[in-house]
């Protein structure tokens, strides 16, 4: 099957079940591959040596090992979606493609000091309902913009997260700290998006988080994910254990969650430490 023909049907396919920025990083990882292939006219003309030279080509261009492994995750599930869709007597050439290693770094996380500027900064409702909202509960950009007044549990103060909002799919109830609960009160409308009259799209949403980090005079924190990574660290800081954490994020592999305990237990080292003889 040709190339461009399975690429554009693909394409199609995630518009329809993917999220736009889903769809888009897709496209670009595709178009990056077969621009360096433009021989090859057929899925079946690539094989696994052409996808491993790509690699290398993409590492020696600067690109993250994050980034390579994406975008060879990117082929591999294109492949299986055509050899599927279109059951092609084929073999998916990036099925036995090994993943760069990728070096391990910490969560980005905001400390007290920045948190206190976040919270000074915030002014208008909504400014103060995304500080407060996203650093008391760690719901991801996408949860968080896709959230609607049905969700809000008021007389049990509680937001319901319903498992088609979440990146995992599973549903999840995460407790409203009593000033986020009167800010939303105090917006409450009888339908809609929570944030609908503030942002119009999950990008948007940072974008105003990020406008706020700058207002602040805080840098190289940028992404809502940033909140979310300073939420996880202050509840293991103030004593929650691993798991809950775990269920707070949504986190379907508690590893995941335990990247976070080297920042949060740096303060209580750094006492432990002192007292040294």
């Amino acid at each position: 099957m040709e190339i461009k023909l399975a690429q554009a049907k693909y394409e199609n396919y995630l518009r329809l079940t993917a999220e736009p920025g889903t769809a888009r990083r897709v496209s670009i990882a595709l178009s990056n591959f077969y621009s360096h292939f433009k021989d090859k006219k057929e899925l079946a003309d690539v094989f696994r040596s052409d996808i491993e030279d790509y690699k290398l080509l993409r590492r020696k261009a600067g690109l993250k090992e994050s980034t390579v492994n994406y975008e060879v995750a990117v082929l591999r599930a294109f492949y299986n979606w055509a050899i599927d869709r279109f059951d092609l007597p084929t073999n998916n050439p990036a099925t036995r493609i090994k993943r760069l290693r990728v070096p391990e770094s910490l969560p980005k996380t905001l400390p007290l000091s920045d948190i206190e500027k976040l919270h000074a900064t915030a002014t208008q409702p909504y400014e103060k309902l995304l500080v407060g909202l996203l650093l008391t509960t760690g719901v991801r950009g996408n949860e968080m913009y896709e959230l609607d007044w049905q969700d809000i549990d008021f007389e049990n103060k509680i937001l319901d997260l319903p498992a088609e909002k979440t990146k995992t799919n599973k549903g999840r109830k995460l407790a409203l700290r009593e000033d986020v609960l009167e800010l939303l009160t105090v917006l409450r409308q009888p339908k809609g998006r929570v944030f609908g009259p503030f942002a119009s799209s999950t990008r948007s949403l940072r974008y105003k988080w990020n406008a706020l980090l700058m207002k602040a005079g805080i840098a190289n924190r940028k992404g809502l994910h940033v909140g979310r990574h300073t939420f996880a660290t202050q509840m293991l800081r103030k004593g929650a254990d691993l798991r809950t954490v775990q269920v707070l994020l949504g986190h379907g592999d508690i590893s995941v969650t335990a990247r976070y305990l080297q920042p949060a237990e740096l303060e209580s080292t750094r006492n432990l430490v002192a007292a040294l003889p």
